[in-house]
């Protein structure tokens, strides 16, 4: 019965999350979190699902001492019950290494990302938005350090496996192709950046409605970052599965 309870509140505290309501959300990882621990075992892989969700949040508000500690844990209790290579792990790494990044802890960063990568690809093939999000993820790594001629090929076989997975329209490849055109304009080369800052803003006024302010707004190329640091995470991966 607990797991059950578990479950549904670990599932409602993942939608408050992806909302943006984070008061409404903590509490129940937080009760979650203990009824999996009484239940099932302070190692238990529900755990570490929990402690995903919980971490993810304390990342989305900046508390990144947190989450580095629930990411790592989490991150222990997976390899060391479903083995180093498993799949659900690349979840886990992937968020730590984004909370390394903020923190500039660039190598640690760096052998997370690439953990998580080549568990990706060997479980996973190459051409899956999987691979795509943790190609993405080194990428801004890179761009985070000013290794720019790092970063951008990462950003183009990133966008290259989300256009031939997900389509040239998605959201997901408007996020890539504004990244790309970020690490374009600090390397000066602002033509080669405008039209990809066009590409992106045209998917976005796909998705959002015509009237909807930041159609307007994603016009500059300012703005367009700020829209890209607040939807840092791809559509089509809000969400960890349910394992």
């Amino acid at each position: 019965m607990g797991q059950y309870l578990s479950h549904t509140l670990g599932g409602l505290a993942d939608v408050y999350r992806q909302l943006g309501k984070y008061k409404e959300a903590e509490p129940l990882y937080l009760r979650a979190l203990t009824i999996d621990e009484q239940s099932l075992g302070p190692e238990h892989p529900h755990v570490a699902q929990t402690l995903y969700g919980l971490a993810s949040l304390y990342s989305a508000q900046g508390k990144y001492a947190q989450a580095e500690l629930l990411f790592e844990r989490g991150l222990a209790i997976r390899e060391k019950t479903l083995g180093v290579e498993h799949p659900y792990l690349i979840w886990t790494l992937t968020g730590l290494a984004r909370v390394y990044t903020i923190e500039g802890k660039y190598t640690q960063a760096e052998l997370r990302y690439q953990q998580a990568l080549r568990i990706a690809r060997q479980t996973m093939g190459s051409d899956n938005p999987h691979v795509a999000w943790v190609l993405y993820g080194l990428a801004r790594l890179y761009f985070a350090q000013g290794a720019y001629t790092q970063a951008e090929p990462h950003y183009h076989d990133a966008l290259k496996i989300y256009e031939k997975i997900v389509g040239p329209n998605h959201p997901d490849v408007s996020l890539c192709l504004a990244s790309l055109a970020d690490l374009y304009c600090a390397q000066g080369t602002h033509i080669q950046a405008e039209p990809l800052y066009q590409r992106a803003l045209a998917i976005d006024k796909q998705v959002l409605r015509p009237d909807d302010p930041l159609c307007w707004l994603l016009g500059t190329s300012v703005l367009r970052k700020a829209w890209i640091l607040r939807t840092d995470v791809p559509s089509s991966q809000h969400r960890e599965k349910n394992w």
